[in-house]
């Protein structure tokens, strides 16, 4: 069963949808790109994966047959909730897998739909992440931060939380 750290890890992952993907060039630097988070399945164990949908031709998808080892950063700026997350990647060549994770947008990147031979899934297995939830507004945050410079006490924010994920 999930933690309560997994739970609101995950659910803020769903709140953004979109991410960060980074990988790792072979020229050794780190490389971002916008994607957007299909779905994160969890499974009974608590184990849980993130699905892409990839262009078998793109420049991350040759990274992630180099190094599978992949970082994705969410951001929510009206919540104030950020998160970043870690584990291997592994390409998934499943037609129905595909259809059963179609949605119209995808149409923009693929023409040919969800039949489109170019598409290929990244599936990702959560290992571990941190999530950061600042519930407070900005004038909460600048009176503790003002409070925190008159006290000398640090400004806390709101919740930073750790987890690791089991392996399926």
């Amino acid at each position: 069963m999930s933690s309560d750290e997994q739970k609101k890890l995950i659910e803020i992952m769903n709140t953004c949808g979109n991410c960060m993907l980074v990988t790792k060039c072979n020229e050794g630097l780190m490389r971002g790109r916008p994607m957007h988070a299909i779905t994160v399945e969890t499974k009974d164990n608590g184990a849980a994966d993130v699905w892409f949908m990839a262009d078998r031709g793109s420049p991350k998808v040759k990274e992630l047959a180099s190094n599978n080892l992949i970082c994705l950063t969410f951001a929510n700026e009206s919540k104030k909730q950020w998160a970043s997350v870690n584990g291997p990647a592994e390409l998934v060549e499943d037609r129905q897998k595909i259809k059963e994770l179609w949605q119209p947008l995808y149409t923009a990147w693929f023409p040919k739909g969800n039949e489109d031979p170019s598409i290929v899934l990244v599936k990702m297995q959560l290992k571990n992440g941190e999530f950061w939830d600042s519930y407070a507004n900005f004038i909460v945050v600048a009176f503790g931060a003002v409070r925190a410079a008159v006290t000398g006490e640090s400004l806390k924010p709101g919740e930073i939380q750790k987890t690791s994920f089991p392996t399926a």
